[in-house]
């Protein structure tokens, strides 16, 4: 063991050469020895009671200042947090400080000792600073990395705290080389970007955005998603990093929105879709199907070999809506291997005979089904007389949840060559049975127009391990192949609250939000479940326990930065992350009528996709919630090792599942010895 000297050299108290602090800039190097603490919750306050009185007033004598050695021009300083830690940093200008380290004491000075030449280096780090929006509201309120890897500002405690509370880690993130060269690319042809949760598509897609609209042509870009929660996070996120409001030829909307814009232009009627004023339900347009389908005679039935008009239904919307298939001969021709099994050409009459029955009397009442929309739209825009409109850039996000319509559409809308349609997508994450493959093919069919992203920026391990179990890959395609890369981000253990009854799961969830929204930013909390009626429960309580709260729906705006906790269904939530994700598993069957609480459908590749997306939310810390009595029959699939057992009947279902606790993947703090040594 090394020797260490109990008596240092003598340190120069003084005064900071500084007038007042109006910023302070966190170095990566302060980051990382920050984050062996990460666990020390109480030097966590102490550092932030010291931030505080940094900014309100340096001159305090309860900080015990110190001049340290340095470089030639810069010294460091020494700040006192409490009786076992101190804060070296670096004046920077006379309203300017930067923290460098964070350790016990021994450990904080013998550090200055060996990086002297980090006094000097620090100034030209912060010169090299993109004078991109502030980091805060970058990276702080809606979690867009900048292109700076070094530095980070900040200028209030505020935003220290949203440091802290989002993770210093993913405050340090930034744009990997791999990352920038697709922001700056400019490729001859259409071209598809995949990559797994946490690899940072939304993130490239609104760089590129932004990029690309500094160029200020003439012709539009159109950034186009599937939800609209992602669309309002989207505008957020690009008006941040633009560092003000988009200017007007720059489009951001869901998929169903610009075909819906595309018809009015053309100058043709909308009609009546689900969920609007006066408009059919999803169960209205499945038995609609099923009426027509009983008028089939028995005898041309037959050639389906049993299949009901459920099949048929699924037919329908699965290969002829998705696939954009106008022609019965069309039809017979396409592969639709990728939804199982075969089907015959008899078969296939017999459903296209359902399908012009069905389609007859959906335009004889003006009305329709979403999937219905890409495929007017796009006759809509064939038939019009208006000229179509070019744009500069199509950016498409989420892509494995669009259609071959929707492909088709874009290309209409750009230069003949293709050129300008720019995908992001991960065909695991897929919600809607969607033919990724066909998807695949129109945009980028050879590997060269299409590629793999593997940096996982915001996933942890622990969080992964998870949600592996719920995560449904076909390995026999070539569209997943570079998908199996687990990220290297270590985080807290999941934890399970298994409860007797699922009011008890409730009852739990909202205390344990409570809890949270005390110690951190609320607005950095996500709360996912299943049907409207739940996440509106779950409203009403926490104002009564005086949390606020916002519904995430998509009719009303969703601001990234207020300190509200995001309440979301397992749906609406892709796209989005949240350092802190708490999921209240549905029961089986449940009352949100979902299809996948079904007992027929609740193992299926569907069910699983939702809790797939749903846990991977979750950027640091994911608690789940469930009843024991009724709980959703993928809660045991779960690998029993990945999480830790809470609430009433966790000791139960741990006994019944068996294995062991999770260990939390934050490396623990580092004993010191008296001496300022570390063991081992």
């Amino acid at each position: 063991m090394a020797v260490i000297n109990m008596n240092p050299r003598a340190r120069d108290a003084g005064e900071l050469p500084i007038t007042i602090v109006r910023r302070i800039w966190a170095t990566s190097s302060f980051a990382k020895s920050l984050g062996r603490h990460s666990r020390n919750t109480r030097l966590l306050r102490s550092i932030d009671a010291c931030v505080d009185r940094l900014f309100t007033n340096h001159r305090s004598p309860g900080l015990n200042l110190e001049k340290l050695g340095g470089g030639k021009s810069r010294s460091f300083w020494s700040v006192r947090i409490d009786g076992e830690a101190r804060l070296i940093l670096v004046p920077v200008k006379q309203t300017e400080i930067a923290l460098v380290h964070v350790d016990h004491h021994q450990a904080a000075y013998r550090w200055t000792d060996e990086h002297a030449s980090r006094a000097e280096s620090v100034l030209s780090e912060i010169a090299d600073v993109p004078r991109h929006g502030s980091v805060d509201q970058l990276i702080g309120q809606v979690g867009v990395p900048s292109e700076a890897d070094v530095v980070r500002a900040i200028d209030s405690l505020t935003q220290f705290r949203h440091m802290m509370d989002r993770g210093v880690d993913t405050y340090f993130t930034s744009l990997d080389e791999r990352q920038r060269d697709l922001v700056d690319m400019n490729p001859a042809t259409p071209f598809l970007v995949l990559g797994g949760p946490g690899t940072g598509k939304t993130v490239i897609a609104v760089h590129r955005l932004v990029r690309r609209a500094a160029e200020r042509t003439a012709q539009p870009l159109l950034y186009l998603c599937f939800n609209r929660p992602l669309a309002q996070a989207v505008r957020q996120m690009a008006e941040a990093l633009a560092n003000g409001p988009l200017l007007p030829h720059i489009e951001i909307m869901t998929m169903h929105d610009w075909c819906e814009r595309v018809m009015a232009i053309s100058g043709r009627k909308i009609p009546l879709l689900p969920g609007t004023l006066n408009g059919p339900t999803q169960d209205s347009l499945r038995q609609l199907t099923y009426r027509h389908f009983g008028r089939i005679p028995s005898e041309q039935k037959s050639a389906l070999g049993g299949r009901d008009g459920r099949f048929v239904h699924e037919e329908i919307s699965a290969v002829i809506k998705q696939s954009n298939v106008t022609l019965l001969e069309d039809y017979l021709e396409i592969d639709r291997g990728w939804r199982g099994g075969s089907l015959g050409e008899k078969a296939r009459h017999v459903i296209w005979s359902v399908w012009e029955m069905v389609r007859a009397e959906l335009s004889d009442k003006g009305i329709a089904d979403w999937d219905d929309l890409p495929r007017l739209a796009f006759d809509s825009v064939i038939s019009s007389s208006n000229p179509v409109g070019l744009y500069q850039e199509i950016i498409i996000d989420e892509v494995q949840d669009a259609t071959p319509a929707i492909i088709d559409l874009c290309r209409r809308h750009l230069p003949q060559t293709g050129a300008g349609l720019f995908a992001f997508g991960d065909p695991v994450q897929r919600l809607y049975n969607r033919p990724f493959r066909a998807i695949r093919d129109a945009i980028a069919p050879t590997v060269t127009t299409r590629r793999w992203i593997t940096k996982d920026y915001r996933t942890t391990q622990q969080i992964w391990y998870l949600a592996k179990a719920w995560r449904v890959v076909d390995q026999a395609r070539d569209d997943v192949a570079e998908a199996d890369i687990d990220p290297d981000r270590p985080g807290p253990a999941p934890k399970l609250f298994i409860e007797k009854t699922s009011r008890d799961a409730m009852n739990a969830l909202i205390d344990a939000v409570v809890e949270t929204a005390s110690q951190m930013n609320p607005g950095l909390i996500g709360i996912t479940y299943l049907g409207d009626a739940v996440g509106i429960e779950i409203s009403k309580r926490l104002t009564d326990r005086m949390v606020a709260s916002t519904i995430i729906d998509g009719r009303t705006e969703m601001l990234l930065g207020a300190p509200n906790v995001k309440l979301m269904t397992m749906r609406r939530s892709k796209g989005l992350d949240f350092p802190t994700v708490f999921l209240l598993m549905p029961a089986c069957p449940d009352r949100s009528r979902d299809p996948i609480t079904w007992q027929d459908n609740a193992l299926s590749d569907d069910a699983r996709r939702v809790f797939y997306v749903a846990a991977t939310r979750a950027s640091r810390s994911l608690t789940i919630f469930s009843s024991d009595s009724d709980s959703h029959p993928l809660l045991g699939a779960l690998d029993p090792s990945t999480y830790v057992v809470a609430g009433t009947g966790g000791q139960l279902w741990r006994n019944r599942h068996g294995g062991d606790d999770a260990l939390d993947g934050i490396e623990p703090d580092l004993l010191v010895a008296p001496n300022g040594e570390r063991p081992g």
